[in-house]
């Protein structure tokens, strides 16, 4: 199962879009775009079949490695939560959803877990709980229905006091979901 569709390359693709998020400088992201540029190359000449653009998901290109090896079968995410886990029926008998994401920005909703729960949950008029570590300023969430986000990083000076104490600021971020229920009871 693999999440975003994504090319392999490109602003869009795992180097520049998802490495920085992984701690990666932009010289180091497009360094990493440039030799994967030239993997993709040398395969598509061995192989004589091109996937320069053809979206094969992220994962830094693991899903074309597993092509190349072996007969493999790649559901997207979206299908496997909500056709096979059955996500929409399992959120249509809850009272609340709470979700995660550690950080929060533009990748967020390119068919990762937490962007389908909450297009479910939003779906089905459910009252969401959204914790992240960190939400991007550049990328503020789109509207839902009925949504209190907890940004842990309110909870500390810094991003990396955030980081460094993290259970600390997830206990937080439950006691505020406890405080909110208990007010609204």
């Amino acid at each position: 199962m693999l999440d975003v569709a994504v090319l392999l390359t490109g602003k869009d693709g795992p180097s520049l879009l998802f490495s920085p998020q992984k701690g990666a400088t932009a010289n180091e992201a497009r360094k990493m775009e440039s030799g994967f540029k030239n993997i993709i190359r040398v395969l598509e000449q061995q192989h004589k079949r091109s996937w320069s653009r053809k979206k094969l998901r992220a994962g830094g290109g693991v899903s074309l490695g597993l092509m190349l090896l072996s007969k493999v079968s790649i559901i997207r995410s979206k299908d496997f939560l909500c056709k096979q886990l059955r996500l929409t029926d399992a959120i249509q008998y809850t009272d609340l959803v709470i979700t995660a994401e550690g950080k929060y920005d533009r990748q967020s909703e390119l068919d990762k877990a937490t962007g389908i729960v909450l297009r479910q949950a939003n779906r089905c008029k459910k009252k969401v709980f959204f914790i992240a570590g960190l939400i991007d300023p550049e990328y503020r969430m789109k509207s839902h229905y009925d949504m209190t986000i907890i940004e842990l990083r309110q909870y500390f000076d810094s991003a990396a006091a955030s980081l460094k104490q993290y259970k600390r600021g997830l206990h937080r971020g439950v006691e505020t979901i406890i405080l909110n229920l208990s007010i609204k009871r």
